[in-house]
């Protein structure tokens, strides 16, 4: 089977690429490099003979049409996007153009191409400030940021795609950290797109004065805002789980939930943080961004039992995962 993987230089994109590869598929990569760099391509290049990649941005229709249809492909795993919620609230023309104008280019290359099996990498931003929580999949969507309007589109456009005969999954990621054993990809803290543990990391390494903490006043057991994170190896054995079901089952288009199905506030991923890594993070509190939520975290049950796909790495190995990587990486960055 071959594979063509959009974002593939990405942090997500990237770590699918490595463990597909390891597994033996033979995986055709694109990224435009607009969040990410040719790092990690290039190691893929040097150790696997069955990678393959092209420069590429998927609002290059014609470009995109050209290379599908030179290349035999069976799968496509779609993780390319712009994806930081405070950035999207700045510049929101740029991640509709770039999140929803490349999927429908996508899936049109894919159509006119007869591939017909689709993985899309969507996000928890898409439920907005649930007001019931955990958040099962038949919660309907309600994004409050620019991000998450765009991710709810993408997810349109591939339910619509999928009525013609066609298969996708969509997997609505919560909040993945760390990194996989190897660590040749990993979540660039330095970069702009300003989660929590790249704040936590610009601060651990000496390239911020204090970590900030954006409401303090939130309705939840500390004040400060609660999220369902998720280790990034647990994230991809959700892919596989997902491949797998997308082949054997008989559906044309289907939504889970990857996530821990627990919540952790941002005090307490900081106290976890600096407990496994011996250091100590200054803090500042600072007012509520716009598209911040309260409360998100997972209702996991349906892809426990469907996928047969279960979290198995707690806060502590995503907190040291994510330390370690970037001191491992850090001449890159």
């Amino acid at each position: 089977m071959r594979i063509f993987v959009t974002g593939a230089a990405g942090y997500i994109g990237g770590t699918f690429c490595f463990e597909m590869l390891k597994k033996g598929f033979s995986v055709l990569g694109c990224d435009n490099f607009s969040n990410s760099t040719e790092i990690g391509i290039r190691k893929l290049q040097k150790r696997f003979p069955n990678f393959f990649f092209k420069k590429i941005d998927l609002c290059e229709k014609k470009r995109i049409f050209n290379l599908m249809q030179k290349n035999k492909i069976d799968t496509v795993a779609h993780f390319a996007a712009l994806k930081s919620v405070p950035v999207s609230e700045i510049h929101p023309e740029k991640y509709w153009k770039n999140n929803v104008d490349g999927t429908k280019n996508l899936l049109e290359a894919m159509s006119k191409n007869a591939i017909r099996y689709l993985i899309y990498s969507s996000s928890a931003a898409v439920y907005g400030n649930a007001t019931v929580q955990p958040v099962q999949e038949t919660y309907t969507p309600n994004p409050e940021s620019v991000y998450g309007k765009t991710k709810v589109e993408c997810e349109n456009l591939i339910k619509k795609w999928s009525i013609n005969g066609n298969k996708a999954v969509v997997l609505r990621y919560f909040n993945p950290l760390g990194s996989h054993e190897e660590m040749l990809f990993i979540d660039n803290p330095f970069s702009d797109h300003g989660n929590v543990i790249s704040s936590i990391l610009k601060t651990s390494f000496g390239k911020s004065e204090f970590f900030p903490i954006f409401g303090d006043n939130y309705d939840t057991a500390d004040g400060s805002g609660e999220r369902d994170y998720i280790h990034v190896a647990d994230l991809i054995e959700g892919h596989f789980a997902a491949l797998l079901y997308l082949e054997k089952q008989n559906i044309n288009y289907d939504i889970f939930n990857l996530g821990t199905g627990r919540s952790s506030s941002v005090k307490e991923l900081i106290k976890k943080f600096e407990e496994v890594t011996g250091l100590k993070i200054k803090t500042k509190i600072l007012k509520k961004r716009k598209g911040d939520l309260s409360v998100s975290y997972a209702d996991c049950r349906k892809s426990n039992k469907i996928l047969g796909w279960k979290c198995k790495r707690g806060i502590s190995e995503m907190c040291l995962d994510a330390y370690d990587s970037v001191k491992k990486n850090l001449d890159e960055l």
